[in-house]
């Protein structure tokens, strides 16, 4: 398919080499394309031996070479659940057990967020009333 077109474009005889066409057209050949894309597929994956091999050198070379390893710095997510948590007034045991029980966690927060809501309505109410009161 590929040699058909590329006589056409380039007006070739029949009788032209395939390589010196491709030469002539600046295209490399159908098998190297696939190859090519193969691997491009590849790397995008991670799923390329070379590209494992690569993550696994440069994560050995990142770790010290003594002593303890380094921890990855947390993610947002998890900076994010325990601002959260240390917002409502809980400790670093307290969050700890929360992750090993996410039920009572959920209780914990839930009971939180009512008793807020649950203090701002009185609040609410004690104003309304003041504002009968006083007209």
């Amino acid at each position: 398919m590929q040699n058909t077109c590329l006589r056409t474009v380039l007006g070739a005889y029949k009788a032209t080499p395939v390589q010196v066409l491709e030469a002539e057209a600046a295209v490399s050949p159908m098998r190297i394309q696939l190859d090519r894309a193969l691997l491009r597929s590849k790397i995008i994956r991670g799923t390329h031996s070379l590209v494992q091999k690569g993550n696994r050198r440069i994560t050995k070379k990142l770790q010290p070479k003594r002593g303890r390893r380094i921890n990855p710095p947390p993610s947002p997510s998890v900076e994010k659940e325990a601002w959260v948590l240390r917002s409502i007034g809980m400790n670093a045991e307290e969050i700890q057990e929360g992750r090993r029980n996410p039920g009572d966690l959920r209780k914990k927060i839930h009971e939180w967020w009512k008793g807020r809501l649950e203090g701002k309505w009185e609040h609410y109410q004690r104003r309304a009333q003041h504002r009968k009161g006083t007209s």
